[in-house]
């Protein structure tokens, strides 16, 4: 985290001085208060500092989350980064600060969007950052160097047209739901484009005893995606995947199908019982009178991959069907 200013001590021109905060990436996840970081670096041109000199900062204050301030600017900005098609970085010409709404939007952000998240200010878009920016700051007259550039208009956010995700990135009381989700089930995001997903996944967590099997489906692949088997997420996730097992036991040929392509290597836990519910509605179907169209189906793209895990339950289904006959 760097404090960057001009430095007219020195005789040649258009020289700065920067100070520099680092902060090992094991500490990032509980460094919530942006403004407590910068508040100890320097501000003024005295006397350079001794390189690498400690910043002291409790540990209690550094992990505060900061005072919400300016909400308009809160609400435009989430809107913005959660939309898909947004294409970053955001542009910031305004003459209001735009530190605070920085830090409050930091404070909410996971680790994986910490790690990805970069804010600079700057005269033109020549100048050499280390990191693709994801919010450049710049003065109000200076606006057209970024002719594309998004614009975060403080004036025209509506909080009542906010989605969960931007509720949440907000720092608005109306994302609680999807905060939650987040660490019951242990997400962490590199994008800010894929929070919209994980907010109507949160939205299906919420309704989850009475989901369908396409909406269980798709919940179970997004957690396959993002969330991690953690000590937190695992009884959580064992709910979802309960659900799925309850659902694929019922199901129809057609939905077992849909199955297949459930990635396995992020689902360990899920696995067993769910091909032991594939293999319990196979047999019902089979006991209920000759097998259908959709059912031959079913067996058919069994046979086309053995080897595949989610062909095994079938496979074994007709082995014990050949053993009966």
């Amino acid at each position: 985290f760097m404090r960057m200013q001009p430095d007219p001590t020195v005789r040649r021109a258009g020289m700065v001085r920067t100070y520099a905060a680092y902060v090992p990436l094991a500490n990032l996840g509980s460094l919530n208060n942006l403004p407590l970081l910068f508040s100890v670096l320097p501000s003024g041109l005295g006397p350079p500092l001794a390189q690498c000199t400690p910043l002291d900062i409790p540990d209690s204050a550094i992990a505060e989350n900061p005072d919400p301030r300016q909400a308009n600017a809160r609400f435009a900005m989430a809107r913005l980064l959660c939309a898909p098609e947004t294409k970053l970085p955001l542009l910031w010409n305004s003459a209001e600060p735009y530190l605070p709404t920085v830090a409050t939007l930091w404070a909410q952000l996971p680790l994986g969007l910490r790690e990805s998240f970069s804010f600079h200010f700057l005269f033109t878009p020549e100048h050499y950052t280390s990191t693709a920016p994801t919010l450049i700051a710049t003065l109000p007259d200076l606006a057209g160097r970024w002719p594309s550039a998004p614009v975060v208009r403080l004036d025209e956010a509506n909080p009542l047209a906010l989605t969960p995700a931007q509720s949440w990135l907000a720092g608005s009381s109306d994302g609680a739901q999807f905060d939650q989700a987040l660490r019951d089930y242990s997400i962490d995001l590199p994008q800010f484009a894929r929070l919209n997903l994980i907010s109507s996944f949160a939205d299906m967590i919420s309704r989850l005893t009475i989901l369908s099997f396409v909406e269980t489906r798709k919940a179970v692949n997004i957690a396959a995606k993002y969330s991690r088997l953690t000590a937190e997420s695992k009884p959580n996730r064992a709910k979802l995947f309960i659900r799925l097992c309850a659902l694929a036991q019922a199901g129809t040929s057609e939905e077992l199908l849909t199955l297949r392509n459930l990635e396995a290597a992020s689902l360990p836990e899920l696995i067993p019982d769910l091909q032991h519910a594939m293999l319990a509605s196979m047999t019902a179907h089979g006991a209920v009178g000759p097998l259908g169209t959709a059912d031959f189906e079913l067996l058919e793209a069994a046979l086309a991959e053995p080897s595949n895990w989610w062909s095994a339950p079938f496979i074994d289904w007709l082995q014990q069907a050949g053993k009966t006959m």
